[in-house]
């Protein structure tokens, strides 16, 4: 795909942001604002991974069950780790999508793609179907992975929200705390160092798939 390509993706998940917003109803709409506001003023963002940080290992079985190791992962090149709220999240299936747009031009730069959801394995595994991924999306159930990486916050004033969007029994199927992840990006070379990471607690904005090309042609340069 051509790097104008790229950002037609990347335009429409900014478009979408708009247009998702514009069909709520203002009740909705405010739910929203006020959550997105409450998390980015909090501390959340202090504790967030930082480029140069060692990213913690993980073990997650994948929907048929086959243990990943994120350790082991790296040992083949470099990794795309996406931490996703989950498939019913339109921003989130766009993102999927888009780097599923990319995936050659990520292979063909040694590297690899995986998604982490706190979804369980089956709805992971439909995720995958229904955006025809070729990349594997991890069940992280009690958002375990996601705590490692300091991305969790706790959603109880989001329950209201999700029934009226009617999410709250997919959400809670996934994790009956209603915890969830902020959505980030993080490219992690062979030796467990994080060499790009996007984290914003405004779940709307997401990694540039162009940004994350760039970044992994210039280490494959060194």
């Amino acid at each position: 795909m051509a790097e104008k390509d790229n950002h037609v993706v990347y335009e429409r998940m900014e478009f979408l942001k708009d247009e998702l917003l514009n069909d709520l109803h203002p009740k909705t709409l405010k739910s929203i604002q006020d959550k997105i506001n409450l998390l980015k003023s909090s501390s959340i963002s202090n504790d967030f991974l930082k480029i140069g940080d060692r990213a913690p290992d993980f073990v997650i079985a994948n929907p048929v069950g086959k243990k990943i190791k994120l350790s082991h992962l790296v040992k083949n090149g470099k990794l795309v780790l996406s931490f996703i709220r989950g498939g019913w999240c339109p921003y989130c299936y766009l993102e999927l999508r888009a780097y599923q747009k990319v995936l050659t031009q990520i292979q063909a730069l040694g590297a690899g793609v995986i998604a982490i959801s706190s979804e369980r394995p089956d709805y992971c595994l439909n995720t995958m179907d229904r955006n025809a991924l070729q990349f594997e999306v991890l069940s992280d159930r009690g958002n375990k992975v996601a705590q490692k990486y300091n991305l969790v916050y706790k959603s109880e004033s989001e329950i209201d929200l999700w029934d009226e969007l009617g999410l709250s029994k997919t959400v809670s199927d996934g994790d009956l705390s209603y915890e969830l992840p902020v959505p980030a990006t993080y490219i992690i070379d062979e030796n467990m160092i994080i060499r790009y990471a996007f984290t914003n607690p405004d779940y709307r904005y997401r990694a540039n798939p162009t940004d994350v090309l760039n970044i992994l042609t210039g280490l494959k340069r060194l």
